[in-house]
Protein backbone atom coordinates (compact mmCIF):
# COMPACT_ATOMS: atom_id res chain seq x y z
CA UNK A 1 0.00 0.00 0.00
CA UNK A 2 1.08 3.55 -0.71
CA UNK A 3 -0.32 5.79 2.02
CA UNK A 4 -0.35 9.58 2.00
CA UNK A 5 1.44 11.45 4.77
CA UNK A 6 -0.72 11.77 7.87
CA UNK A 7 -3.16 9.33 6.28
CA UNK A 8 -4.64 8.19 9.57
CA UNK A 9 -5.64 11.68 10.71
CA UNK A 10 -6.54 12.99 7.23
CA UNK A 11 -8.78 10.05 6.32
CA UNK A 12 -11.45 11.39 8.69
CA UNK A 13 -11.64 14.69 6.79
CA UNK A 14 -11.64 13.24 3.27
CA UNK A 15 -15.00 13.47 1.54
CA UNK A 16 -13.79 11.13 -1.18
CA UNK A 17 -11.15 8.43 -0.87
CA UNK A 18 -9.56 7.26 -4.11
CA UNK A 19 -7.99 3.82 -4.29
CA UNK A 20 -5.57 4.11 -7.19
CA UNK A 21 -3.27 1.57 -8.81
CA UNK A 22 0.38 2.01 -7.92
CA UNK A 23 2.72 4.64 -6.52
CA UNK A 24 2.76 7.00 -9.53
CA UNK A 25 -1.04 7.37 -9.44
CA UNK A 26 -0.89 7.91 -5.68
CA UNK A 27 1.70 10.66 -6.22
CA UNK A 28 -0.46 12.28 -8.92
CA UNK A 29 -3.44 12.26 -6.56
CA UNK A 30 -1.38 13.96 -3.86
CA UNK A 31 -0.27 16.60 -6.37
CA UNK A 32 -3.96 17.23 -7.10
CA UNK A 33 -4.69 17.51 -3.35
CA UNK A 34 -6.84 14.38 -3.47
CA UNK A 35 -6.87 11.80 -0.71
CA UNK A 36 -5.68 8.54 -2.25
CA UNK A 37 -4.30 5.20 -1.23
CA UNK A 38 -2.17 3.35 -3.76
CA UNK A 39 -2.95 -0.33 -4.14
CA UNK A 40 -0.20 -2.73 -5.22
CA UNK A 41 -1.89 -3.99 -8.40
CA UNK A 42 -5.16 -4.06 -10.31
CA UNK A 43 -6.57 -6.80 -8.08
CA UNK A 44 -4.38 -6.62 -5.01
CA UNK A 45 -4.58 -5.34 -1.49
CA UNK A 46 -8.25 -5.87 -0.68
CA UNK A 47 -7.69 -7.30 2.80
CA UNK A 48 -5.31 -4.48 3.75
CA UNK A 49 -7.64 -1.87 2.27
CA UNK A 50 -10.58 -3.25 4.24
CA UNK A 51 -8.59 -2.88 7.47
CA UNK A 52 -7.51 0.67 6.59
CA UNK A 53 -10.99 1.75 5.55
CA UNK A 54 -13.02 0.34 8.42
CA UNK A 55 -12.91 3.80 10.06
CA UNK A 56 -14.51 5.56 7.08
CA UNK A 57 -17.95 7.05 7.70
CA UNK A 58 -20.95 6.29 5.50
CA UNK A 59 -20.99 9.81 4.01
CA UNK A 60 -17.39 9.47 2.80
CA UNK A 61 -17.24 8.16 -0.76
CA UNK A 62 -14.81 5.35 -1.58
CA UNK A 63 -13.86 5.04 -5.26
CA UNK A 64 -11.57 2.41 -6.77
CA UNK A 65 -9.90 4.04 -9.77
CA UNK A 66 -8.99 1.62 -12.55
CA UNK A 67 -6.94 2.08 -15.68
CA UNK A 68 -7.80 2.47 -19.35
CA UNK A 69 -5.61 -0.43 -20.41
CA UNK A 70 -7.82 -2.54 -22.67
CA UNK A 71 -5.83 -5.18 -24.53
CA UNK A 72 -6.30 -6.30 -28.14
CA UNK A 73 -7.28 -9.77 -26.95
CA UNK A 74 -10.34 -8.28 -25.22
CA UNK A 75 -9.05 -8.33 -21.67
CA UNK A 76 -9.12 -5.14 -19.63
CA UNK A 77 -7.11 -5.66 -16.42
CA UNK A 78 -7.46 -2.12 -15.05
CA UNK A 79 -11.23 -1.95 -15.42
CA UNK A 80 -11.87 -5.53 -14.36
CA UNK A 81 -9.54 -5.19 -11.39
CA UNK A 82 -11.25 -1.98 -10.24
CA UNK A 83 -14.65 -3.64 -10.47
CA UNK A 84 -13.47 -6.72 -8.57
CA UNK A 85 -11.74 -4.71 -5.83
CA UNK A 86 -14.80 -2.46 -5.42
CA UNK A 87 -17.11 -5.47 -5.06
CA UNK A 88 -14.85 -7.30 -2.61
CA UNK A 89 -14.40 -4.15 -0.51
CA UNK A 90 -18.12 -3.43 -0.54
CA UNK A 91 -18.79 -6.96 0.69
CA UNK A 92 -16.13 -6.76 3.42
CA UNK A 93 -17.06 -3.27 4.59
CA UNK A 94 -20.83 -3.67 4.23
CA UNK A 95 -21.18 -0.44 2.29
CA UNK A 96 -21.14 1.00 -1.21
CA UNK A 97 -17.76 1.21 -2.90
CA UNK A 98 -17.77 2.74 -6.38
CA UNK A 99 -15.32 2.28 -9.22
CA UNK A 100 -14.36 4.60 -12.07
CA UNK A 101 -11.86 5.07 -14.87
CA UNK A 102 -9.67 8.14 -15.39
CA UNK A 103 -11.27 11.00 -17.30
CA UNK A 104 -10.70 11.95 -20.92
CA UNK A 105 -9.57 8.44 -21.90
CA UNK A 106 -6.27 8.83 -20.04
CA UNK A 107 -4.53 5.54 -19.23
CA UNK A 108 -4.31 6.33 -15.53
CA UNK A 109 -4.47 9.24 -13.10
CA UNK A 110 -0.78 10.04 -13.59
CA UNK A 111 -1.19 10.31 -17.37
CA UNK A 112 -4.27 12.52 -16.95
CA UNK A 113 -2.42 14.74 -14.47
CA UNK A 114 0.55 15.14 -16.83
CA UNK A 115 -1.76 16.04 -19.74
CA UNK A 116 -3.51 18.70 -17.67
CA UNK A 117 -0.19 20.04 -16.42
CA UNK A 118 1.06 20.42 -20.00
CA UNK A 119 -2.12 22.31 -20.99
CA UNK A 120 -1.31 25.11 -18.55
Amino acid sequence: MILPPRWYSDIYDARQILLVEGPSDAAAALALFLFAIGRPSANGGVEHLARLLDVVEADQEIVVLGENDAKQNGTWPGRDGAQAVAKKLADQLGRTVDWALPPDGAKDLRAWFLTKKEEK
